[in-house]
């Protein structure tokens, strides 16, 4: 681990570049793991072996655009941004990619994925945007997506969309958008994938 954090890793401005390589014996090899995450400004590169951003508790990314602006770009072998909690994304510019293509791009273990007023691109990854056993709900957002498996899964909750996504999706049973129920708030939709592109398990899709 190139930044350890025992506690809360908290950035406000400025510029931080943070890597390390990839070591098969080390289960928790990232650029910065920490417990909790919080951002409110500045710029970071996170290039991790096994994780770009590994964060224990939580990520509360949350950009004071009158004062600053944020930015992030995260790269791992399993993960660009990973967190066992919740991931919560505002006001900010966020790059996922994993540099092995069977590895998620930004995953919850156990918790929801938040995206509000944001630019997301997650490249050469299995799922993009994956939350274990959260919601995703992304509004008001730029959202483009590489994936192989699921462009957006919300493995064991909903999904509610709203804004801009491009999501290409390569693998032989792919699927762009996958959710128990998901519920399309306006925007625009380009989705291209080799199996479904929405897969709505409960049957309870909604276009607003």
């Amino acid at each position: 681990t190139a930044l350890y954090v025992r506690n809360i890793f908290t950035m406000k401005a400025g510029t931080l570049i943070a890597s390390t390589d990839y070591h098969s014996e080390v289960s928790s090899d990232a650029a910065i793991e920490t417990a909790g995450f919080e951002m409110a400004g500045g710029n970071i590169s996170a290039q991790g072996g096994r994780y770009g951003i590994l964060a224990k508790t939580y990520i509360d990314i949350d950009i004071n655009t009158t004062l600053t602006s944020g930015s992030i770009t995260a790269s791992g072998r399993n993960n660009g941004v990973y967190s066992s909690g919740r991931i919560s994304v505002k006001n900010a510019t966020l790059e996922a990619k994993t540099t092995n293509s069977s590895g998620d791009g930004i995953y919850a273990d156990n918790g929801d994925i938040t995206v509000s007023n944001s630019k997301i691109t997650v490249s050469n990854s299995a799922k993009g945007i994956y939350a274990k056993t959260g919601n995703v709900t992304i509004s008001g957002s730029t959202v483009n997506i590489a994936a192989t498996d699921y462009g957006i899964q919300a493995n064991g909750g909903n999904t509610t969309l709203g804004g801009t996504f491009t999501i290409n999706a390569t693998g032989s049973k792919s699927t762009g958008i996958a959710a128990n129920r998901i519920n399309l708030n306006g925007g625009t939709y380009n989705i291209n994938a080799k199996g479904d592109a929405i897969y709505d398990s409960a049957q309870g899709m909604t276009y607003d």
